[in-house]
């Protein structure tokens, strides 16, 4: 999906192949998932991430529209609930996906052609979308002056953190597939399918509506906030 040729060939097979009937749905599933705090990453970090999560789903969406419009089809697209720290590139390219998913359903009901929204909570382990790196990796990447910054021990409570996140979420990933094939196959999908746990529907529903200093706040309660204030803070 990161390649404009390669998406018009896979619409060139799709018209090949198409039934009578036409395109009834394109579900934008392709992405990628990293971790690592803003300054420990690159602009190619950065543009790599976009470039599938977002851009890949812009490229797929725009080339097969006419074809779903036709058929007034659907499309649904994959999103995230998770944007926090130690996943700086991978929040900036699913909040602006939100975004295109926003716009592109208020522009496409007036074609007739519905557009939903797939939000999974923490399916890491479900489906081993996450990247496996080591303290070491990161550490290793990472130039002087941030090296002491950060400090070793940092970074390695860092990725014992993200990775026990990780391990606490859903390992099944039916709730996933099930909301897909609703998404597609129902005369009225939702515009939106949330599925995440009691805990992250509690953030989900109130953080929206608290001021950024009381959300800032909340975050510094978590244990893992509060040492990285605790070993950066004098540095």
């Amino acid at each position: 999906v990161t390649s404009d040729e390669e998406v018009q060939q896979a619409k060139r097979m799709v018209l090949e192949n198409l039934p009578k009937k036409g395109l009834w749905a394109v579900v934008n599933n392709a992405g990628i998932s990293d971790w690592a705090e803003i300054e420990w990453s690159t602009i190619e970090d950065f543009r790599n991430m976009v470039d599938v999560n977002l851009f890949g789903c812009i490229r797929t969406s725009i080339a097969f529209l006419p074809l779903v419009r036709a058929t007034k089809g659907e499309v649904s697209i994959i999103f995230s609930f998770f944007y926090c720290l130690n996943m700086g590139a991978y929040s900036v390219s699913k909040r602006g996906l939100e975004a295109f998913a926003d716009c592109l359903r208020v522009e496409m009901a007036s074609f007739g052609v519905k557009v939903s929204i797939i939000q999974p909570g923490n399916f890491g382990q479900a489906t081993n979308i996450l990247k496996r790196k080591t303290s070491s990796d990161i550490w290793n990447k990472l130039d002087d002056e941030k090296k002491r910054i950060f400090g070793r021990e940092y970074i390695e409570l860092a990725n014992d953190y993200f990775t026990s996140t990780c391990r606490a979420g859903f390992k099944d990933a039916e709730p996933v597939v099930a909301a897909m094939l609703h998404a597609v196959t129902s005369a009225h999908p939702k515009h939106r399918y949330l599925l995440v746990s009691v805990m992250e529907m509690f953030f989900f529903r109130i953080f929206p509506f608290l001021p950024t200093i009381l959300a800032d706040a909340m975050f510094s309660l978590s244990s893992m906030y509060a040492q990285r204030k605790e070993m950066l803070y004098a540095k």
